[in-house]
């Protein structure tokens, strides 16, 4: 089968880590179906295997996680002198743009005048079409096709229904060939071990976009852990609900009986246990992290966190007793909350431990609360940067007379309040984005379109674009 060459585009830094799976799932996929293809990176106006310009290419796929990316492909988009808008692209002379992932599934309204063609939901479900489409003969054919799919939103159709692999049949690990660059993961091999959570914890887009709780393919992840033995890689475990994987803690023993080292993400502080802690720490574990959002108990019973004070007194006992680390992660801000009395409780929810166990080994990570399209908090405001930062004075200097030996780290505020206004934007914020691409300076940008992300975060919202796109959610 001859087909279109590709090219993947993805939105980061060149080489700054490797850890995007759709960035892996891409060139997997590409090369097993012996499509011709190269990725490109930010800064990138040449391919990173085949040094050509990118347009050799007939079709680009684009990967967007994370709404801040959108100024990142700007960039691109202006520094490879293409236009940004699809409608200026009209003459044929530029590749078809595909996007696609979870910060377009979510809300594609931001970006829908800027690709051909937009995917909604996960890609494994998409393959025989992304085939079918790379073996057409012209772009006219492609549009012709893709109108007729659910799950794509084009000019033909503007609105689709978001799909999902089922359990079992996916599965994404790090490619050897890109491993070489290393990751932020100690360059071990990547990989993701479900989709979904087993909770619905109010303010989490996973909860309610991905929803079902899903887990890869057993056969795939163990066929990649053998993988990663043979070219003694060490592993790092992605997923929302790691514990609750059912084999879970048979890779955990394989990567014991092999001398494995392991990384991951958050795991469940209300499902530790001594035996869980131990394997950890036999992988080489040396920091566990958990994600409990608030110290007020009221607060986490109102977001639905399945946790408990009891739960976490436990859950650091178990990783003192073994001599291990302890990260927390804290939103701050969540609806109908009193950062003075989230402040307090977080204090005295650490002075507790410390009388408890004595000095403390924990870091404490904080972001402000962020609304995310399809949760029950979407239409939901943000703090103000003031509120942030005396809050963040508060838990400082609580902290430093509880344990000087705890460390903070607050997420910044711009960053976060920017990701928030693009991820629930309308088609309009295309302009803003746009030009950023051509001043390259998010102050002058603001300035010159005249936003401002503070004041419409901060401020209740009635409009909802993603709900005239996304639909059957």
């Amino acid at each position: 089968m001859n087909y279109l060459k590709a090219a993947f585009l993805f939105p980061d830094s060149p080489l700054s880590g490797f850890s995007n799976l759709a960035l892996h799932y891409f060139y997997s996929f590409f090369k097993k179906n012996n499509v011709d293809f190269d990725i490109f990176f930010h800064h990138s106006e040449e391919g990173y295997f085949s040094k050509r310009k990118i347009g050799a290419f007939d079709v680009v796929f684009v990967s967007l996680s994370y709404e801040y990316y959108y100024l990142n492909l700007s960039e691109w988009f202006f520094k490879n002198k293409i236009p940004m808008r699809k409608s200026e692209r009209a003459n044929g002379r530029y590749p078809l743009f595909v996007a696609g992932g979870i910060a377009l599934t979510i809300n594609p309204a931001p970006l829908i005048d800027c690709f051909d063609i937009i995917l909604l939901g996960e890609a494994e479900k998409m393959e025989k079409e992304l085939l079918h489409l790379l073996s057409l003969n012209s772009f006219e054919e492609i549009e012709d096709c893709i109108a007729n799919v659910d799950f794509a939103v084009s000019s033909r159709k503007e609105y689709g229904v978001a799909v999902k692999a089922d359990s079992g049949t996916f599965g994404i690990a790090s490619a050897s060939e890109l491993m070489k660059e290393g990751n932020c993961f100690n360059n071990r091999l990547i990989m993701e071990l479900n989709r979904g959570c087993t909770n619905r914890c109010k303010f989490c887009a996973a909860s309610y976009v991905y929803k079902t709780y899903r887990e890869a393919s057993k056969e795939f992840v163990f066929a990649s852990i053998d993988n990663a033995v043979s070219k003694n890689n060490g592993l790092a475990l992605m997923g929302t609900s790691l514990n609750n994987v059912s084999y879970f803690n048979e890779i955990l023993d394989v990567a014991l009986k092999k001398s494995i080292p392991i990384s991951l993400s958050s795991v469940k502080v209300n499902a530790l246990t001594e035996n869980l802690v131990e394997k950890l720490k036999g992988c080489g574990v040396k920091t566990i992290s958990f994600a409990v959002e608030s110290a007020d108990t009221n607060t986490r019973k109102s977001i639905l966190k399945q946790v408990t004070d009891d739960n976490i007194y436990n859950g650091y006992s178990l990783i003192s007793s073994a001599g291990m680390n302890a990260r927390f992660y804290f939103i701050a801000g969540l609806p109908d909350t009193d950062l003075n009395v989230e402040a307090d409780a977080l204090i005295e929810l650490f002075s507790n431990l410390r009388k408890k166990f004595g000095k403390l080994s924990v870091d404490l990570s904080f972001a402000p609360f962020s609304p995310k399209p399809f949760t029950p908090f979407e239409t939901e405001r943000m703090i103000t940067k003031n509120e942030y930062t005396k809050f963040k004075k508060n838990v400082e200097k609580g902290l430093k007379k509880v344990d000087f030996s705890i460390k903070t780290h607050f997420f910044s505020y711009r960053e976060s309040v920017v990701q928030a206004f693009l991820s629930v934007s309308n088609r309009g914020v295309l302009s803003f984005v746009e030009e950023y691409g051509k001043l390259a300076n998010l102050s002058e940008t603001l300035i010159k379109e005249s936003v401002s992300p503070e004041k419409t975060m901060t401020e209740k919202r009635d409009e909802m674009p993603w709900r005239d796109i996304i639909l059957k959610q």
